[in-house]
């Protein structure tokens, strides 16, 4: 594996579009630049270690990543990432599972439903395919940009490769799904929350369901195992860390751009979500950089 060509890459490169969300770094850090976090997004999260060790926590798992190492993070799994040696080097992504939406002729499945169906944390160390993935997030990061066209298709059909691979190592998971009405329901409901997440409701989320306001609530409790307002305030706080980390918006307008009423309740959600304050995270995110 030749990482000469990496020596002259910027230590990070970040971008990130409303419309388009991907989020593509190499990072070169030193022991202290991780403060150990602990947060949780809607994004799906890979890291391939290049050299040294990451430490990786979850609630279930601590999970030390040496050279070649691929890891993949699931949708609103709660984790810390940490140096483990005093330097190292990685490629970590981060996507919206609508990033690799197919559009066919015949309906399928969201893609956040096989996303779903996986585990919380899947590591690969030791494994065949290494040299294979490490050069799947390489052609990513190359391709990371929003001012050519070509790149941008590049980097989606190399991020739909990664997501191919994971599913087809997990392939009994997957051929085991069955879908039915509830299924079609909650990925709808799901689309729903995440557009109009600042403006949504329990009644708009019941109308859109077409289901009674008592029934839905009943419904949404069963399939997602939180309460209609846990899961609201959830997509609320995931969105205001992406705008805390890549807009120059202060908190206020930030807290009212994501359906918070006011600057309090939202400063007390997102610590009791995070651990840490509104202000504290995005300097957390500037001094990362």
């Amino acid at each position: 594996m030749d990482n000469t060509a990496l020596k002259n890459k910027p230590v990070s490169k970040n971008i990130k579009n409303a419309n388009y969300f991907i989020d593509v770094t190499y990072r070169n850090l030193p022991n202290s630049s991780y403060s150990d976090i602990t947060h949780h997004h809607k994004s799906i999260e890979l890291i391939y270690c290049i050299s040294g060790k990451i430490k990786v926590k979850t609630p279930h798992d601590e999970i030390i990543l040496t050279a070649s190492d691929f890891i993949f993070i699931n949708s609103n799994v709660a984790h810390s990432i940490k140096s483990y040696s005093p330097h190292n080097e990685h490629y970590r992504i981060k996507f919206d599972p609508s990033v690799i939406e197919l559009k066919v002729s015949q309906p399928i499945p969201h893609t956040s439903y096989f996303f779903f169906s996986l585990p919380d944390v899947l590591l690969y160390n030791d494994f065949e395919d290494r040299d294979y993935i490490y050069n799947l997030c390489r052609r990513c990061y190359d391709s990371f940009t929003y001012d050519n066209f070509s790149k941008r298709l590049i980097l989606q059909a190399t991020i739909l490769e990664l997501a191919a691979y994971i599913f087809e190592k997990n392939g009994d998971i997957i051929r085991n799904l069955n879908f039915n009405d509830e299924d079609s329901i909650f990925l709808d409901t799901v689309k729903y929350i995440n557009q109009n997440y600042a403006t949504v409701t329990l009644e708009k989320a019941a109308k859109n369901a077409s289901m009674s306001y008592s029934y839905f609530s009943r419904f949404f409790k069963k399939e997602f195992n939180t309460t209609f307002t846990k899961y609201l305030t959830n997509v609320r706080i995931e969105k205001s860390i992406e705008y805390l980390s890549n807009s120059s918006m202060n908190i206020s307008q930030i807290a009212l751009q994501c359906g918070f009423s006011n600057l309090s309740h939202f400063a007390k959600c997102f610590k009791e979500e995070t651990g840490i304050s509104p202000n504290k995270y995005r300097s957390f995110v500037q001094n990362a950089k």
